[in-house]
């Protein structure tokens, strides 16, 4: 039995995969009090286990993907989620911190290599207004797993510890390292190419010169860079400035997580339609910047409430929805036999750029968090529809 390309199995379990990387980094947040707490350190400190785990995740992927484009999709992915695995235990089992970073960083690498995955594979056997669905659909679940990580986060922090956190992402990767063993055929079409330091360098060149892939790439990755901003500073505005409860603060993450999802059930049925994707990514990317501005310039005039907050940050992820399938769809597809390169160059540009907001939004929540998550998401949306902007202008110059 295998995993059939056209079922809905095939869409979850790359939806699955890509979302390892949001999962393994938000699923400690809850516990890192405690986590600090036992290992004997500052709490301050504990932010570099985030950030050993965004070297992990840009670093991963850069070796490896090359390697996927040469041997195929299944065995680099069966070697990312092996290292998932031993990251993930060894955070859980980790006595002192130095043991958590290596274990963190460990972990990231892995998460690198397994979250890029799914994008190759989508780009190896879906061709066309199919592509575009199929990658809704991965978005949809992979919108999900920043949103549900601190949620999960906090119900195994309250069931077994934070230690159970780490341990449930090691169970992770071995129900997909299982499924991926047993389930899932190669995808990649079969090469004879040598894979040697010249050749990679080579590869890597022209994804980055390629001014289709790195526009594409560049706007999908500020663009949901905006959602990591509200992740971020959610916390600090919903329950400590309007002193929202947990169940309300999990209601706020639900409303803003159906929003990703209405964007990206909504992607899929116009694709099915046949509507080209540039339309549906001007309007989506004009509706992330909108959103974040008008709830800037709302908190500037200090008329703002949680309803407010919730719902201007639903509608920009509705449009990070509607965006992302057609932005990854559109960068990948020019690749060809270099799928795993860029894919590899486009994880981690998107999560390198996420964890720069997230960073940005704590550095600027000094005395107002609201203002400082509204416009750190008003910079990245703002700079994703500029960069958008420059290239429909310079391809038209071109065509003229």
């Amino acid at each position: 039995m295998e995993l059939k390309t056209n079922g809905v199995l095939m869409i979850l379990f790359l939806g699955a995969l890509a979302a390892i990387a949001p999962l393994s980094i938000d699923i400690g947040l809850p516990g890192f009090a405690a986590t600090a707490e036992e290992l004997g350190i500052p709490v301050s400190l504990m932010p570099q286990t985030l950030s050993v785990v965004l070297v992990g995740f840009s670093v991963g992927p850069l070796i490896f993907g090359p390697m996927a484009d040469r041997f195929g999709r299944r065995p680099i992915l069966l070697a990312g989620l092996i290292i998932f695995i031993i990251g993930g235990l060894g955070s859980a089992f980790s006595t002192d911190f130095a043991f958590m970073l290596g274990s963190r960083l460990v972990q990231g690498v892995g998460a690198g290599i397994a979250a890029t995955m799914p994008f190759a594979i989508a780009r190896d056997i879906y061709q066309g207004d199919e592509a575009r669905v199929r990658m809704s659909a991965i978005t949809l679940v992979l919108g999900l797993g920043p949103i549900i990580a601190p949620i999960l986060g906090s119900v195994a922090l309250n069931l077994s510890g934070w230690r159970c956190a780490y341990a449930l992402l090691a169970v992770s990767g071995i129900l997909s390292a299982v499924v991926a063993f047993f389930y899932f055929k190669e995808s990649a079409p079969a090469t004879t190419q040598r894979l040697t330091w010249s050749s990679v360098m080579r590869n890597y060149r022209s994804v980055l010169i390629n001014p289709t892939f790195l526009r594409n790439t560049l706007v999908n990755a500020f663009s949901f860079s905006v959602m990591f901003a509200y992740i971020a500073g959610s916390p600090e505005v919903l329950t400590v400035d309007f002193g929202m409860s947990s169940g309300q603060y999990s209601l706020s993450f639900a409303l803003t997580a159906g929003a990703l999802m209405c964007g990206s059930l909504l992607n899929g049925n116009l694709a099915l339609r046949g509507l080209p994707s540039a339309p549906i990514a001007k309007i989506a990317n004009a509706l992330v910047a909108l959103a974040s501005v008008t709830l800037t310039i709302i908190t500037l005039c200090g008329e703002l409430n949680a309803a407010i907050f919730v719902m201007a940050v639903a509608l920009a992820l509705l449009g990070v929805g509607l965006l992302s399938p057609n932005a990854i769809h559109d960068a990948l597809q020019p690749m060809g036999a270099m799928a795993g390169v860029a894919t590899a160059v486009l994880r981690g540009i998107q999560m390198v750029l996420a964890g720069c907001a997230s960073a940005l939004v704590g550095m600027l929540q000094v005395g107002n968090s609201a203002l400082s998550t509204a416009c750190v998401m008003s910079g990245f949306a703002l700079t994703s529809l500029l960069i958008q902007w420059a290239g429909v202008r310079k391809q038209t110059l071109a065509a003229s």
